[in-house]
């Protein structure tokens, strides 16, 4: 239920859609920068022609939702939804597994990537689940029965696919979910990279 709770979080919330300007025309935009003065520090914000706007660093046009989003990281068709960084300190969940309590701690500015974090770390929980339960019904089969791994192959033919397909998704998930905890250590967006 985590699984599904945490994809539906993450495919539902804004992740940070920045408003398209409807009155502005691309002719009266003389430039496609401005800088900006922010803390002493000077930005320089890019136009977006379809958006209308100026967009804030590290904000980036997404052309599959064709919208503006800001601190894009990727737009994830999994979920069928743009996942941004979005500072947001005020929205935290408390929740019993010591895990998602942990990241939630850790990763507490961000709007949708918390969940998007979530649901790949629940899924590959998920996985590991059901791949120990996999491997310990082919064990049972084998120590009842004595009659070998192409015995076990012939008599459960499905819970071996299904050990071989979890095997390569925890890997692939596995991987996944360290290369966006990798990003978030180095403070960077998969499309700064």
């Amino acid at each position: 239920m985590q699984v599904l709770g945490n994809m539906i979080l993450v495919s539902t919330m804004d992740p940070g859609i920045i408003p398209r300007n409807e009155q502005a025309c691309v002719e009266e935009v003389d430039t496609t920068k401005k800088c900006v003065k922010v803390n002493g520090v000077e930005l320089k914000l890019k136009y977006c022609r379809i958006c209308k706007i100026f967009r804030p660093p590290r904000s980036c046009h997404c052309a599959v939702c064709d919208n503006c989003v800001e601190k894009f990281d990727h737009h994830c068709p999994w979920i069928g939804q743009c996942v941004g960084l979005v500072h947001n300190n005020s929205f935290k969940h408390i929740n019993s597994t010591l895990l998602y309590i942990e990241i939630q701690y850790c990763f507490s500015f961000q709007r949708n990537y918390r969940f998007y974090l979530m649901f790949m770390a629940s899924a590959l929980c998920f996985c590991i689940y059901l791949f120990a339960f996999s491997c310990r019904r082919m064990h049972q089969k084998l120590q009842d029965s004595g009659i070998g791994l192409l015995g076990v192959l012939r008599n459960c033919p499905e819970t071996l696919a299904l050990a071989s397909f979890l095997f390569a998704s925890i890997g692939f998930l596995g991987g996944l979910l360290s290369f966006h905890v990798y990003l978030i250590a180095i403070n960077q967006v998969k499309s700064s990279l």
